[in-house]
């Protein structure tokens, strides 16, 4: 049983590593801002990665879930045309999300080179996103590997020189975050840079229309759902509050990183895989990949929890700095992990369920979870301070879960009863 387990998390360590590399290098950047900016930058600077993620979400919704079911779905002279649509909606996509988050640093009041810099690392990291998913759905998983590992190092090599300096301000992570952007899109490669920024056309757009009906759509509606369900706090408290309410509970999120950053690469690696085995009617392998993805998280969601309580019990004030109530970050530590606890579960039959065109029956199961999120988190907001609306978010993810589940089970029944064989009554 040991060599079996072991060579299902084999096939994670390279995404895995990469995605560490990331995850640290941003934790130690946020660990840093939340040093020198005053609550309220903080509160901002969270926002705006909060807002950078459901970009990711939008993106693995429209393009990045659709893609490897289109490909499967065109697998001779058809995948040239379905590349050259999602290339060219890939880059309409990031520009367009690139102006809404330059938009949202104009609401924050950001000074205009602040804004630039917003406008090109949202750009470039939308554009990196789908590379991601077109390395591992063209079976090319070392190049999204290498993509996260060029992105954590220059990032560590910006927060080594700027380390100490009282100067390190929201500019300059910022730009940091750009120049880290653009030299992670270096490992993918001529040929497929070539393809992202010169062999799109506007007019491949017009087959969008089809891939919209068939997947995308309820796959934008499941995005949605579930990101009011998991950040129905993050945008109650920033309209409600504003950015310092949002400081302690991003402060305490820093905790968990590792494990949101690795999950959603892993997803993003498992997805085609998957996608190809059911397509194929090998649903014992795609059920193993969905144990392997289980068991990886479990070993990473073990590690991180370790690492945080050796934090918080011997040296707090090395992470959260003095103008941050211990009482507030230590629920909102607790919370978090609570919360990562039901996602880390529910994920794996999440993208088990994508990779079978289930986008609607996702969509409409995050419909009772998100409302549940955004009335408790309102509440919650009315009676306690801010961090416990994280209790809001745990409940919505717990109805998610257990939606999820249920829609896994029903599809596991349903084809373990087609491959049952005939004339075999007992």
């Amino acid at each position: 049983m040991v060599a079996p387990s072991v060579n299902k998390l084999v096939r994670y360590l390279p995404p895995a590593f990469g995605q560490i590399a990331a995850a640290g290098a941003q934790f130690l950047l946020s660990l840093q801002l939340l040093h020198v900016l005053p609550p309220a930058q903080f509160g901002t600077f969270s926002f705006i990665l909060i807002a950078v993620q459901f970009g990711f979400g939008l993106s693995n919704a429209v393009l990045c879930a659709p893609y490897p079911l289109e490909l499967g779905h065109d697998r001779t002279d058809g995948s040239a045309r379905t590349t050259t649509l999602f290339m060219s909606g890939n880059l309409a996509f990031s520009l367009t999300g690139a102006a809404l988050m330059a938009a949202l640093g104009l609401g924050f009041a950001l000074s205009a080179t602040e804004v630039a810099l917003l406008f090109g690392y949202s750009a470039i990291m939308l554009l990196r996103w789908f590379a991601r998913s077109h390395a591992y759905a063209s079976a090319r998983p070392g190049r999204a590997a290498t993509s996260d590992i060029v992105y954590g190092c220059t990032l560590l090599a910006g927060i080594a020189l700027a380390r100490g300096s009282e100067a390190f301000g929201l500019g300059h992570a910022l730009a940091l975050l750009l120049v880290s952007a653009v030299l992670s899109l270096l490992p993918f490669g001529g040929s497929y840079l070539l393809l992202q920024f010169l062999r799109v056309s506007p007019a491949a757009l017009a087959g969008y229309g089809a891939v919209w009906r068939r997947h995308a759509r309820w796959a934008l509606l499941g995005v949605m759902m579930t990101e009011a369900t998991a950040n129905a706090h993050a945008y109650a408290v920033i309209v409600l509050i504003g950015p310092a309410g949002l400081a302690p509970i991003a402060a305490a999120q820093l905790m968990i990183r590792p494990i949101t950053l690795i999950m959603n690469a892993l997803s993003n690696f498992e997805r085609p895989p998957l996608a190809r085995a059911v397509a194929a009617g090998q649903i014992d392998a795609a059920l193993d990949r969905v144990r392997g993805f289980r068991l990886a998280m479990v070993g990473i969601y073990a590690a991180t929890l370790v690492a945080a309580a050796a934090l918080m019990l011997t040296a707090p004030r090395a992470v959260f700095p003095e103008p941050y109530a211990a009482a507030d970050v230590g629920v909102g530590v607790a919370l978090w992990f609570a919360i990562a606890a039901i996602t880390l579960v529910r994920a794996p039959e999440s993208i088990l369920l994508q990779a079978a065109g289930r986008l609607r029956d996702l969509a409409f199961a995050g419909i009772a979870s998100c409302a549940a999120s955004i009335a408790a988190v309102l509440l919650l907001l009315l009676v306690a301070p801010p961090v416990w609306s994280l209790a809001g978010i745990l409940l919505g993810q717990a109805i998610l879960a257990l939606h999820t589940w249920r829609l896994a089970a029903q599809w596991r029944r349903a084809h373990a009863a087609s491959a049952q064989p005939e004339g075999n009554d007992i």
